[in-house]
């Protein structure tokens, strides 16, 4: 008797595997009524679209955990969800793909019914809660897995604590099948991470890999030796590195090491340095990273190091003559996030005139913090050399007390942000932080909005935020913060404060993405953005946390309003990206209604600039292009893509017959006819 028939469950919970090879199991049948008591643990199953008949187990991507309350507060909802979720673990063979949290311990008989699987492919472990130790069990667990092509250590919450492992290292035998690997937050000691480093040497499947400085920095006597001979080995399959740190960089010999290797590297794509270094060895490091762009021949994405002022007196300068020859002899490179730090207007200027010499890199983002930039320099410097569609600042924070010096450099409202930050509350004046703060609002750009409670008491003011919430076209990726009185107790204000908010950006048909941290919805709230959802189909993206509200799991009916709108959301991604493979030139009956349907989406031009790696303007005659072939396709098309014919070209079935036929259409009657004829009228009748 398996677990599902031991427990007293719904008989729409106990449901027995019957996966077959590419034969979907029935228990995505039940996704619904499964998933209901799954989100009462932050957990949900869906159809995995990598694997054919495959199942996946996801944490709920718009729920986002973040607490330790979470699995504490209502323990009679919780435990037996998790005890559920272990169940179908042990009793289901089906799952290709799984996601679960660090802090929920995983019973043997689940170990033991991973370690016969030969279906995982794919498992993401959540880092959580407040113990900086990763629980043995979750060990037990990844060791017992022998099939596993993708394993990630990710974060449940935004602080990115690292945390240790606490038992053997990945051996050879994980290693096996492993092409992604991911465990840039989890500490290992030096032996670990030497015995790590030794078997990726002998690996030849990892071609994705992210690492902290335990590892890349690993010893035994030279810091970053044994990392440095896997990375320049020569039977290398490597194509994408992360080397991620949270303590700042001060050990040049390392990096010098490092970099050398790098540049020597023969089948790297993309390579992110997140990690910020002391300005006493970054103007050097950077100059030999200038090594690696000039010798790396298949290099197209490049994260530089952040320069940040720790422990040097002086802000030395910047070398920029080995990025001018850098750069004019790479002919790959297609992104760069660089520092420019320390880097005087002339060279800043000599810099950008190399790249606008070029065509192949399209995209290079200044990501120093705001506060150690010359914006009026650099804004003006971008604006003459006609850079403003290829130069982005990270990010740009409007505070009242900043507005007087950017308001002398009108230049800086010309640049593109890759991220925008506005407060807004009763403690500053609004009117001009507004009227300036309108000056950056622009499709693409993520902009975090905060408002107070307090702002009621403006209620002119306030009603200028719910109307740049409902009608702005500029917002399309948004965060918004609302923050009440206290945490604990919301009062009338707070709620009508909600609700307006809500009301607003449901109301606005070019928001696309969407995340509301720290703010307390409830399932009317969802609700309306669900009908939003389907009504504009320009949401494709949600994300939010509902425990804050009451430190709670969530109700049915939030569940319940959850699901629903998860679903609306995913169904416009899914068409989104339809659209998007047609414009760049895959030809399907979903890609051509997609197309057809979303005829002034503010995400599809700006999906197609950044994966085909174009300009604005080419990414914007490639749409127009796409919205004219569908316009105008010919009636073979259109009876293909339909499904009505199977072949490209269609023909009669009868030669003789002497009835007029569609096909018998002139193309100027045709054509008109189109214009009230779609794609999706015929193809959902």
């Amino acid at each position: 008797m398996s677990s599902l028939e031991h427990r007293d469950c719904p008989a729409e919970l106990r449901v027995s595997c019957t996966k077959n090879g590419d034969v979907r199991c029935r228990l995505l049948e039940h996704r619904v009524a499964i998933n209901t008591v799954l989100l009462r643990a932050g957990l949900e199953i869906m159809e995995d679209h990598k694997e054919a008949g495959g199942v996946r187990l996801a944490v709920n991507e718009s729920l986002v955990y973040s607490d330790p309350a979470w699995n504490t507060s209502e323990p009679w909802l919780y435990n037996p969800a998790l005890e559920y979720v272990h169940d179908l673990m042990a009793d289901h063979c089906c799952f290709t793909a799984m996601e679960v949290y660090s802090d929920a311990p995983c019973p043997p008989r689940v170990i033991q019914a991973l370690r016969r699987s030969r279906t995982l492919k794919r498992l993401a472990i959540f880092l959580s809660g407040d113990d900086k130790k990763c629980p043995a069990d979750m060990f037990a667990l990844v060791y017992s897995i022998t099939s596993l092509e993708e394993l990630v250590f990710s974060h449940a919450r935004g602080p990115k604590i690292l945390h240790f492992m606490t038992n053997g290292p990945l051996a050879e035998t994980i290693l096996k099948h492993m092409k992604v690997l991911d465990i840039r937050y989890v500490l290992v000691s030096p032996k670990k991470a030497r015995a790590f480093l030794w078997a990726l040497m002998r690996n030849h499947t990892v071609t994705d890999l992210a690492v902290n400085g335990t590892v890349f920095g690993a010893g035994p006597k030279d810091p970053g030796r044994l990392f440095t001979l896997y990375v320049a080995r020569r039977d290398a399959v490597l194509r994408k590195l992360t080397l991620f740190e949270n303590d700042v960089c001060e050990d040049r010999a390392l990096w010098t090491r490092l970099t050398k290797a790098l540049s020597q590297a023969t089948t790297l794509t993309e390579l992110y340095v997140d990690l910020e270094m002391d300005l006493s060895i970054f103007a050097a490091v950077t100059a030999e990273f200038a090594q690696v762009v000039r010798r790396c021949k298949t290099l197209q994405s490049l994260q530089l190091p952040r320069a940040i002022v720790y422990s040097s007196p002086t802000i030395p300068e910047l070398r920029t003559m080995p990025w001018i020859v850098a750069l004019r002899h790479n002919r790959s490179l297609r992104k760069l996030y660089i520092s420019v730090f320390g880097m005087s207007e002339a060279q800043f200027r000599s810099l950008l005139s190399v790249i606008a010499e070029g065509e192949t890199l399209r995209k290079v983002v200044i990501q120093d913090s705001q506060w150690d930039l010359n914006h009026g320099m650099l804004s003006r410097v971008i604006r003459e050399l006609g850079m403003c569609d290829r130069i982005s600042f990270m990010c740009l924070e409007i505070v009242p007390w900043k507005i007087p010096e950017l308001s002398k450099v009108p230049e800086v409202s010309c640049v593109k942000l890759e991220r925008l930050e506005v407060t807004l509350d009763a403690l500053h004046p609004l009117e001009a932080l507004m009227e300036y703060a309108n000056m950056f609002y622009r499709p693409g750009t993520l902009t975090a909005i905060t408002i107070g409670c307090m702002l009621l008491t403006q209620q002119p003011a306030l009603e200028k935020v719910l109307l740049l919430l409902a009608k702005s076209s500029a917002l399309t990726h948004v965060v918004i913060n609302v923050y009440n009185h206290s945490s604990w107790h919301l009062c009338g204000q707070c709620v009508d404060l909600f609700d307006r908010v809500v009301s607003a950006l449901a109301t606005n048909p070019r928001i696309t993405e969407m995340w509301l941290p720290f703010f307390p919805l409830e399932s009317t709230h969802l609700d309306t953005l669900c009908d939003s959802a389907c009504e504009h189909r320009s949401l494709t993206a949600v994300k939010f946390r509902s425990h804050y509200k009451r430190w709670s799991q969530p109700s049915a009916d939030f569940s319940a309003a959850v699901m629903r709108l998860q679903d609306v959301v995913r169904q416009n991604a899914s068409r989104m990206n339809a659209a998007v493979e047609y414009v760049r030139g895959k030809i399907t009956a979903d890609g051509a209604r997609a197309v057809e349907e979303l005829l002034d989406h503010p995400q599809l031009l700006e999906r197609v600039r950044d994966e085909a790696g174009v300009t604005d303007a080419r990414a914007e005659e490639m749409v127009k292009a796409a919205r004219k072939s569908v316009r105008n396709m010919d009636i073979h098309r259109f009876l293909w893509l339909t499904g009505v014919v199977s072949q490209r070209q269609a023909s009669r079935h009868d030669t003789d017959a002497k009835e007029f036929h569609i096909l018998d259409l002139p193309v100027d009657c045709w054509l008109h006819i189109r214009q009230f004829l779609k794609l999706k009228d015929v193809a959902s009748g």
